[in-house]
């Protein structure tokens, strides 16, 4: 049976062309490189190489060689992933979300209602979501419509809607509510993951300068000594201390509120059972 590292070597050659240049990838001597690759050929019994006095190349065999080690590489990596997703699953609870604000309010229901597990939570662009439900790696996901899939099931989980926050001082900061396009050009300190709403905010405000900053602590200290606007949600508040000297202006574009799903496999249904009817109490039914 063909090792593993050799598998990796011969697709690190196919990828570099070079043997200089795919030790220099891998971290090796070309010398042992050199030798992994004689070994490949009397593993499988071909020929793979074509010689000359300063160049190998891949011949036919090699080129097919390679694109098989790939393939097994991937498979290989894909099968390690369920397994540990298997595993992950029976003492974890991992959900996928595409935006962060309902993790806050959720998560804490969540602890409560398996104490015997550990709650992952990870963000996660949209569109990955499903596939890496279906998969495994997630045993729950958050999404902002239901979808449209005989194999998920869904339940309202809560919505969340944009605020500005604003100094005092701003000529807005006195106004019941604001638009996208009165506050398009703003400059806004912004924390650097926020899911979906980084979207929505590219989509209705494109010539708005926003500072990306680490987390809600930086944010909070530049504010204290700036005019610079920043976003807040009315999650957000439920979970952090409002700035003082600053007054939070809701949005009042229809997509500044966002309406959040609960996903979970049919077949984990038994499973996540009671999570679904305490989101059922708390959001209400889905409506069909």
């Amino acid at each position: 049976m063909i090792g593993t590292s050799l598998l990796e070597q011969l697709v690190a050659f196919h990828d570099y062309k070079t043997l200089s240049a795919a030790a220099e990838h891998l971290m090796t001597s070309q010398p042992a490189l050199s030798r992994s690759m004689r070994k490949l050929e009397e593993d499988f019994g071909v020929p793979l190489f074509e010689r000359s006095k300063n160049r190998l190349l891949l011949n036919e065999n090699g080129i097919l060689a390679a694109e098989c080690a790939r393939q097994v590489l991937n498979e290989q990596e894909a099968m390690i992933a369920r397994v540990r997703a298997l595993d992950r699953s029976r003492r974890t609870i991992a959900v996928g979300s595409c935006a962060p604000g309902p993790l806050m309010d959720l998560s804490p229901m969540l602890s409560s209602e398996y104490e015997d597990r550990t709650v992952s939570t990870e963000l996660r662009k949209e569109g990955e979501l499903i596939p890496m439900l279906k998969q495994g790696i997630f045993q729950l996901i958050i999404l902002r419509e239901a979808p449209a899939d005989d194999e998920i099931y869904a339940c309202p989980c809560g919505s969340e809607h944009l605020y500005v926050s604003l100094p005092e001082s701003h000529p807005l900061a006195s106004r019941k509510s604001v638009t996208f396009a009165e506050m398009d050009g703003t400059e806004f300190l912004q924390v650097s993951n926020v899911g979906i709403w980084e979207d929505i905010k590219k989509a209705e405000m494109p010539h708005a300068r926003i500072y990306l900053q680490k987390d809600n602590s930086a944010i909070k200290a530049i504010a204290a000594v700036s005019s610079m606007a920043t976003f807040k949600t009315d999650i957000s508040f439920r979970h952090y201390v409002p700035e003082p000297g600053r007054v939070a202006v809701p949005f009042s574009d229809e997509s500044a509120t966002v309406h959040f799903w609960c996903c979970a496999m049919k077949k984990d249904g038994r499973k996540y059972k009671d999570w679904f009817k305490a989101l059922e109490a708390r959001y209400g039914k889905r409506q069909d």
